[in-house]
């Protein structure tokens, strides 16, 4: 005799294992709803392939037809600041020059998250030369002789 505690074993079971077969077919599907998740989401209408998903930066830079060089700046106080510059892969930097800074809890990706409809891409193919910067909060900045652990590192 089974009891109601069974069948919502049972369902959870179910609902896990849906879930576990639609990550397995690579963490790059994204749908427009949570059902399309669950109905055949390599073929359904309602999902795409997110080719910038689970990638590195560089690796997003080079989907979209740039290249990004990076450059450090080290100040005065020892801090280790990494900028990054678009390049595109067919032609020459572009002949207009812009500096892009990220605010507060964010770092120079904000600008290249989203596609080619990020800020950074977008100006590129404008024609401007881009450069992205990064405040020393950021897992892109270190100092030449303090860890992140030290509370001196964060005295700037």
């Amino acid at each position: 005799m089974r009891t109601l505690s069974f069948d919502i074993v049972l369902i959870f079971f179910n609902l896990f294992a849906l879930i576990c077969e639609n990550v397995a077919r690579g963490p790059s599907t994204v749908c427009n709803t949570t059902e399309a998740y669950f109905d055949h989401p390599d073929t359904n209408s309602n999902c795409r392939i997110d080719k910038d998903l689970n990638v590195s930066v560089s690796e997003i830079a080079k989907n979209h037809g740039f290249t990004l060089e990076k450059h450090t700046i080290e100040t005065d106080d020892l801090y280790v600041l990494t900028t990054y510059r678009l390049k595109k892969t067919d032609k020459d930097y572009g002949n207009k020059t812009i500096f892009l800074q990220h605010g507060l809890m964010a770092d120079f990706t904000s600008f290249i998250y989203n596609g080619n409809n990020s800020l950074a891409f977008y100006l590129g193919n404008l024609g401007y030369d881009v450069w992205l910067g990064n405040y020393r909060d950021t897992e892109y900045c270190s100092h030449k002789y303090l860890l992140r652990t030290d509370p001196k590192y964060w005295e700037f």
